[in-house]
């Protein structure tokens, strides 16, 4: 009698986890808090070096607010700073967005399945990419 009700429970288990793997954590319609984790600075001449998201500038966490078109860093203080999303493609497997800060352009990939960001920008011969963690507000 036990072995059936552990067996039912781990089939239920089993259909709950199938459910929730197939609905997509990340929506476009929703704000998202991201964690950058680690990034790397790359020159042609140099290569790749991986560094902190700090040493880059990068905030420790960033709300991306696709419907209203806007990132911004959060922490460790509110820096203030508010990167327009002029261009959003809301793919089938990922989340795609554009935009532009000052002359500096930038693009991130939002993984919609688990929450990964890459996000790239480039200026003066030099090349950056944040990677890093994204979940819904």
């Amino acid at each position: 009698m036990n072995d059936r009700r552990v067996l039912f429970f781990g089939a239920g288990l089993m259909v709950c986890a199938s459910a929730l793997a197939a609905q997509s954590p990340i929506d476009a319609a929703r704000s998202l808090l991201c964690a950058p984790a680690r990034s790397a600075q790359c020159t042609e001449a140099e290569g790749c070096v991986i560094v902190t998201p700090e040493a880059n500038n990068v905030p420790r966490f960033m709300r991306i607010d696709v419907a209203n078109q806007r990132a911004m860093g959060l922490w460790p203080a509110d820096t203030g700073v508010v990167s327009a999303i002029s261009a959003v493609i809301d793919g089938e497997a990922r989340l795609l967005l554009q935009g532009v800060d000052g002359e500096i352009p930038w693009s991130a990939a939002i993984d919609k399945t688990t929450g990964g960001i890459v996000v790239s920008q480039s200026a003066d011969g030099t090349g950056f990419l944040i990677f890093g963690t994204c979940m819904p507000e």
